[in-house]
């Protein structure tokens, strides 16, 4: 949303043929008494473009593996749910929440420096996308160690021709490492 004008709804934007504004909302399940991101989406989605839900961490046992927080049954609901509010739904990866942001940085490292290692992980993201029908890619890796910068660019390589065949709508890149942070699509 902009500070500095109204943000315009997707019908807005198609009758003036303006590009429309990409507006991505990450989309987090209850925890607690926090009542997760559904009832958000159903009421404002309208203003919405994009989902991205937190359901995927790295496997910090079986390096390349995902961990996923919720069922396929789940995903398809939420998923077909978003579709037929004409949202896009982004699949997110990150290397978050374990005891330790060292332990974070770690578990990437495995993967990203490991040549097997990364081909289980490109494997894993490919078969989720085809499965559950996703329109992108959210890559969220952060705090990793700068000698892994080479190695997460080659998992970019390996995923960018998806890009470009369309195959991946898009792709979105947070990366932290260090004192650097870079971003892109």
């Amino acid at each position: 949303m902009s500070s500095y004008g109204k943000l315009q709804s997707k019908d807005e934007n198609h009758s003036t043929n303006k590009t429309p504004r990409e507006v991505l909302g990450f989309y987090t399940e209850q925890e607690g008494t926090y009542p997760g991101s559904q009832p958000t989406v159903d009421s404002q989605f309208s203003s919405l473009s994009i989902i991205a839900p937190f359901w995927y961490k790295l496997d910090d046992k079986r390096p390349g593996s995902l961990i996923e927080s919720v069922t396929a049954d789940h995903k398809r609901k939420v998923i077909q749910s978003a579709h037929e509010k004409d949202l896009k739904v982004y699949m997110v990866v990150h290397n978050l929440f374990y005891e330790t942001v060292e332990k974070g940085k770690q578990v990437a490292s495995n993967v990203l420096d490991n040549d097997k290692n990364r081909d289980v992980f490109i494997q894993n993201l490919r078969n989720e996308m085809n499965q559950f029908k996703y329109d992108g890619i959210n890559i969220d890796m952060e705090n990793l160690y700068l000698t892994d910068r080479d190695s997460f660019y080659l998992i970019l390589v390996e995923l960018l021709p998806k890009v470009a065949k369309g195959l991946i709508e898009k792709m979105y890149i947070s990366l932290k490492m260090g004192l650097f942070s870079c971003g892109g699509r």
